[in-house]
C-alpha cells in the first residue's frame, strides 16, 4: 500500500517528466532483466496477442508449451488459429520436461513457450539449444518469475521474447500491466509500432485498476478479515456452500483468447508504482524464498503431500507455494475453518481440457492438476503465522506438532 501513495505523490509532484515516466520504468526494468528493450503493455495477454500479430504465422502453425499451464494462454493461441502442442511436465519441478520436447517438433513448429511455473525457471540451456538447433522462436512466460535467475542470468533474458505480468499477487505489482522484454531490435520496433496504433489511454483506467486491489487489500487486513470477512466465509462453508469454488473457478472457454486492446494502455501511474516496486523486488523475493524453505522443513515427513522443490537459490523465487495432495478439497476446508485461506492451483492440465481439443497425452500434469493447493507464502508473513499454518496441516495428517523456534535461520535448516 505504501508504494501506491508514494507513486501518487511522485506523479502529482511531477518528480519525473510526464512523457518520460513510462520510458523510465521500461529502461530500469530492462536493466534489471539484462535486455536491451522493454515495452510496457496493458496486460500480458494483450502483449502476447500484439506480438503474435507482428509475426508471420499461418493457420495451423504449432506452438509447443507445457501442459500444466494457465489455460487462457493456450486459448489465445487457439483463438489466433495456431495449434498448441502440449508437453508433459517433470514430476519434481512441474516445468515442461525438456526430454520430451524434441519429439514434438515438426516442420510446422514456429515457437516454444517456456513457462517458469510458480517462480521456478526452466532448464534454459536445453531449451535455448533446441530452439537454435531447429530455428524456432523461444518465448519465455515469466509472469511468475520476475527476478528469478538461471546461472547468473535473469529469467526473461534468454528467449527471443519474454512476457512479464504485474497483476496483484505477482512479484512486481503495478495493478495490472505487463512488459514484453527482448534483445531483438526488429521485434521491439514492431511491438511499439503496433502498440501505438492500437492503444488509447482513458482517464478512468487508473480508477478501475485501483479499486479491485484496494478492496482486496482492505478486506484482508487483520483488523477487518477476522471480524467481517472470515465469519461469512466460515458460515458459508458450514452450510456446504460452494461459493468460494464457484467464485474463483477458471472458466474454460475459447473466447478467453479474444483480446480487446483499443481502450486500455499502460498508465503513468502504473509506471510510477513500478519504479517504486523495483526498489524492493530483491528483498521481497528473498523473503518468499525464505518462507518457502521454512514451510518445506516444517511440512517434511508428511507422506500424503508432495512439497515443491526449493533449495534456497534464486532459480526459484517461490512466488506461489503449491503442494500436491489427494485430500486437496478436505484440507482446504479444514484450513479455512481455522482462519487460513488457500487457493486451488490456478494452473490446469490444458491437454485434458475439451475446449482445446488436444490429443497430447500428459499423464503427470493431468495427475497433479486437480490436487494442487497454493498455501500462503507471501513476504509479510511472520514466523508465528508460518508455524500456525504448518501445525494445522500436520494436525490434519495426524503428525506431531512442532514447537515454534525463535531463530529464523533454524526454521529453514
Amino acid at each position: 500500500m505504501c508504494e501506491i501513495f508514494i507513486a501518487l505523490k511522485n506523479l502529482l509532484s511531477q518528480r519525473y517528466p510526464q512523457e518520460s515516466l513510462i520510458a523510465t520504468f521500461e529502461k530500469r526494468f530492462a536493466r534489471l532483466i539484462g535486455v536491451k528493450y522493454a515495452i510496457a503493455m496493458p496486460t500480458a495477454r494483450i502483449g502476447l496477442a500484439v506480438f503474435l500479430d507482428t509475426v508471420e504465422l499461418e493457420k495451423g502453425d504449432e506452438v509447443i508449451m507445457s501442459s500444466y499451464n494457465y489455460h487462457v494462454v493456450a486459448a489465445l493461441f487457439k483463438y489466433k488459429r495456431l495449434k498448441p502442442i502440449f508437453v508433459d511436465i517433470d514430476a519434481k519441478t512441474w516445468n515442461m520436461d525438456p526430454d520430451l520436447i524434441e519429439a514434438k517438433i515438426t516442420p510446422r513448429t514456429k515457437m516454444v513457450l517456456a513457462t517458469h511455473l510458480y517462480g521456478r525457471i526452466c532448464d534454459m540451456d536445453r531449451l535455448t539449444f533446441l530452439c537454435q538447433k531447429h530455428n524456432i522462436l523461444l518465448i519465455e512466460d515469466a509472469a511468475h518469475a520476475c527476478g528469478t535467475e538461471y546461472k547468473n542470468r535473469r529469467a526473461g533474458s534468454f528467449g527471443d521474447l519474454a512476457c512479464f505480468s504485474f497483476g496483484t499477487g505477482k512479484a512486481l505489482v503495478t495493478l495490472e500491466g505487463a512488459i514484453l522484454a527482448t534483445n531483438n531490435e526488429r521485434i521491439a520496433s514492431n511491438l511499439r509500432s503496433r502498440l501505438e496504433a492500437d492503444n488509447v489511454a482513458k482517464k478512468r483506467v487508473i480508477l478501475q485498476k485501483l479499486m479491485k486491489p484496494l478492496i482486496e487489500t482492505i478486506s484482508t487486513k487483520r483488523v477487518i478479515f477476522p471480524f467481517f470477512v472470515y465469519p461469512i466465509l466460515y458460515l458459508m462453508n458450514c452450510l456446504g456452500s460452494k461459493f468460494i469454488e464457484e467464485f474463483t473457478e477458471d472458466k474454460y472457454v475459447l473466447e478467453e483468447g479474444r483480446v480487446t486492446r483499443g481502450s486500455l494502455a499502460f498508465t503513468r501511474f502504473q509506471a510510477a508504482l513500478g519504479i517504486e516496486q523495483l526498489k524492493r523486488l530483491e528483498d521481497l523475493n528473498n523473503k518468499r524464498i525464505f518462507w518457502g524453505m521454512a514451510l518445506n522443513r516444517l511440512l517434511s515427513g508428511i507422506e500424503q503431500i508432495q512439497l515443491p522443490l526449493i533449495n534456497g537459490g534464486k532459480e526459484h523465487i517461490n512466488l506461489y507455494y503449491g503442494i500436491v495432495t489427494q485430500e486437496a478439497q478436505a484440507l482446504r476446508k479444514y484450513l479455512l475453518s481455522r482462519g487460513v485461506d488457500t487457493k486451488m492451483g490456478s494452473m490446469r492440465a490444458c491437454s485434458a481440457l475439451d475446449f482445446l481439443g488436444s490429443e497430447d497425452l500428459c499423464p503427470i500434469a493431468e495427475r497433479i492438476s486437480p490436487n494442487v493447493i497454493e498455501l500462503p507464502c507471501y513476504p509479510s508473513l511472520t514466523l508465528k503465522e508460518v508455524y500456525y499454518l504448518a501445525n494445522l496441516i500436520r494436525r490434519f495428517y495426524q503428525k506431531e506438532r512442532l514447537e515454534p523456534c525463535e531463530d529464523r535461520d533454524d526454521v529453514r535448516s
